[in-house]
């Protein structure tokens, strides 16, 4: 019992871990409040930007699978799930900000563990099985952990294998 659901929290856990890619945790690492706040033209989401996106979307999943109801403001906007970054409130704030990501990630690990392989096997209410739902929220933390190793390179704030 349980294969499932050790499946899925395994595939959650590359949030930091280090394996065939880097975890995102892993590219949030020695991050500045300005750094974080750079854009690389107007318009353009920003690491911040992209850490308050995650959270949205990690906070959601987890009301989705514990039965709460969705918050209809994150799908209203023009651009849904897309809060606006921190004001200049220094690198405090910024952390602030990387806390509740960790804290929406780890709450949805812990959410996950609760959870039976036959209830991850439900359906959710798009039809797909629960547990793609959370696999889908792995893959999308992979996908912004690149975007952020992006915006950092652009930067030069992270190496390259030569």
């Amino acid at each position: 019992m349980g294969d499932l659901r050790d499946t899925v929290l395994a595939v959650l856990k590359t949030f930091d871990t280090a394996g065939w890619h880097t975890g995102l945790g892993q590219a949030l690492e020695g991050i500045s409040s300005s750094q974080a706040l750079w854009r690389p033209a107007e318009g353009q989401h920003c690491i911040w930007d992209h850490v308050n996106h995650v959270t949205v979307w990690a906070e959601e999943l987890s009301r989705t699978l514990t039965g709460r109801p969705r918050r209809p403001e994150l799908y209203s906007s023009l651009e849904p799930g897309w809060p606006p970054p921190g004001e200049a409130g220094g690198d405090g704030a910024w952390q602030a900000a990387v806390d509740k990501l960790r804290a929406a990630h780890e709450g949805l690990v812990k959410t996950v563990a609760g959870l039976t392989d036959e209830n991850l096997a439900q359906p959710s209410s798009k039809g797909a099985p629960r547990a793609a739902m959370i696999i889908g929220c792995a893959n999308h933390y992979s996908y912004h952990g690149g975007q952020i190793i992006l915006l950092r390179r652009l930067q030069g704030l992270w190496e390259t294998d030569a």
